[in-house]
């Protein structure tokens, strides 16, 4: 179900592309085919952080944990694949940051000087989004999301800047 999520998001993205590019006008509709392969390839790139690196972190944590209590580890597979599929499917959503501020910035509804103007924020927003997808409540896995979604927001700040709409001046 899961690699099902992963292979189709390219498909997924383009009926998302489809429902809003009605409402947009001819010369916006022609990112449709940036924002998609791009945005295919960030939630991907998302889903195998989560997988690779947010989750052994994060199973760790929680193993180590439980053996420091006295415990012992009962995993099933349920609440596993419960784990790996919320971890992969919301780092998937969050690395699509700068291909969502890329797309409103071409717009022209969001600018790189107006991102930079409220970066505190997003920074805030970034670690409440860290501490609600993070599988453990320590600060070291949370940092372990929030940073990588920080440095998404500068990327997309950068983006912004360089392939936002120039506004003209009268």
């Amino acid at each position: 179900f899961m690699a099902a999520i992963f292979l189709a998001s390219p498909f997924l993205i383009a009926q998302l592309w489809l429902f809003v590019s009605p409402g947009l006008y001819r010369r916006e509709r022609r990112y449709a085919l940036p924002f998609i392969f791009f945005a295919s390839i960030l939630f991907v790139l998302g889903g195998l952080f989560g997988y690779y690196i947010a989750l052994p972190v994060g199973l760790k944590f929680l193993i180590d944990f439980g053996k420091n209590l006295g415990m012992s580890s009962l995993i099933n597979v349920s609440s596993a694949f419960d784990l790996v599929f919320a971890l992969g499917l919301g780092m998937g959503i969050v690395f699509e940051i700068p291909a969502v501020i890329f797309l409103l910035s071409r717009l022209g509804i969001v600018s790189g000087s107006f991102l930079l103007r409220n970066i505190k924020y997003a920074v805030l927003g970034c670690f409440i989004a860290a501490a609600i997808i993070t599988p453990t409540g320590d600060i070291g896995n949370m940092m372990n999301l929030a940073v990588p979604m920080n440095g998404l927001y500068a990327l997309g700040i950068i983006v912004a800047y360089v392939f936002g709409k120039k506004r003209r001046t009268d």
